[in-house]
């Protein structure tokens, strides 16, 4: 564009030689939708697009969760030895609370160790694709912790995964069909600690973690009965009690669809990868396949073992910490029951693998 100068400070500005139009004319046939007398309709049609998905993104971000109306399961609370002691075990052992709820899980193992206890008052937060999620405070707080709580309401979240609200939460708890005995105990164990009072800030998700927690996420469903109580034994029973609903091993050890929000894959032969600091981790395949399982070769008390020797690797997902803690007889029981298990041929490739070699 040029500029001239005329009498009194004027300025007059030429015409451009080639107008806009005139250039939309060089574009190949293909574009020729923008000549002038279609650009209005071509822009009134992006305007409305765009307005639709602000609206979209307005609906998503801002609509109300849905309420689920599950039922209670009232219940007392046991200030018994044996039962506080069980929920002790349960709670920094093979059901892991202490594993998200506190934020430096190896100091909360230092302390069990010397017959102590952490304080499950949260923090931890959990840098995921949908967003920033923290872990809550579960101490007796009345303020920040669960104080307030009813028992009931403690153990509805529990199994369905849904918060005192009735809003759905994101699934990393699944404790559906954990025993009327063990929830007794684990909730009585957290209503019995000593408040500590950490407020910890609300989860920020983002519009993916928004669109699932408001449309694709469901509350837990039970599938079978809940039993009344089981007994620890060597038992094949007791052994996949532990593995399915007191450990969870299959939610990490079963690949995940994330189009379908569902476990596709089959039960404990080898789940997603999960991103550590320095490395990928591919949990194994963990049924007796002779050519493809992790733990098909292993001894019982190579299992144990392996246990006690707790993390290789710093940034591991695995919680060894609190299997660590786990007793030898109940650790024989999940060994005897995942060799039980049908073989699965199902090859995980190398199980871990150094994020600065696939970037080489």
């Amino acid at each position: 564009m040029v500029v001239r100068r005329r009498q009194g400070y004027r300025f007059q500005v030429w015409r451009l030689k080639i107008s806009v139009f005139d250039a939309l004319k060089t574009i190949p046939f293909q574009y020729q939708f923008l000549k002038p007398h279609k650009m209005k309709l071509f822009l009134k049609i992006g305007g409305l697009l765009i307005g639709l998905l602000l609206l979209g993104y307005a609906y998503i971000q801002f609509a109300p969760s849905k309420s689920f109306d599950l039922p209670y399961s009232e219940f007392e609370l046991s200030t018994d030895s044996t039962v506080l002691e069980r929920g002790k075990y349960l709670v920094y052992g093979p059901a892991r609370c202490s594993e998200c709820h506190t934020q430096e899980t190896e100091g909360a193992v230092a302390f069990v160790k010397k017959e102590g206890l952490s304080p499950l008052a949260g923090g931890h937060v959990f840098h995921t694709p949908i967003g920033e999620i923290y872990a809550k405070n579960i101490t007796s707080d009345n303020e920040t912790g669960i104080g307030k709580l009813s028992p009931g309401a403690i153990a509805r979240t529990l199994r369905h995964a849904v918060n005192s609200q009735g809003h759905v939460m994101v699934p990393f708890m699944k404790y559906t069909h954990l025993s009327e005995a063990d929830m007794v105990a684990i909730i009585s164990f957290l209503k019995a600690q000593a408040p500590v009072s950490n407020p910890v800030p609300k989860s920020d998700y983002n519009l993916m973690g928004n669109m699932a927690l408001k449309f694709f996420l469901k509350p837990h469903k039970k599938t079978k009965p809940i039993i009344k109580d089981i007994k620890p034994s060597l038992d094949l029973d007791y052994g996949a009690y532990l593995t399915h609903e007191v450990t969870g091993c299959g939610s990490c050890h079963t690949t995940f669809n994330m189009d379908k929000m569902e476990y596709d894959g089959v039960p404990l032969a080898g789940g997603g990868d999960f991103v550590g600091k320095e490395h990928i981790f591919r949990p194994p395949n963990l049924t007796p396949d002779p050519k493809t399982g992790h733990i098909t070769n292993w001894t019982e008390a190579q299992f144990v073992s392996r246990f006690r020797a707790g993390k290789v690797f710093k940034d591991s997902p695995m919680p060894w910490e609190n299997f660590g803690l786990m007793k030898d007889d109940d650790l024989k029981a999940v060994y005897r029951y995942l060799q039980s298990l049908p073989p699965h041929e199902n090859d995980m490739g190398l199980v871990v693998r150094a994020i600065a070699e696939e970037e080489e």
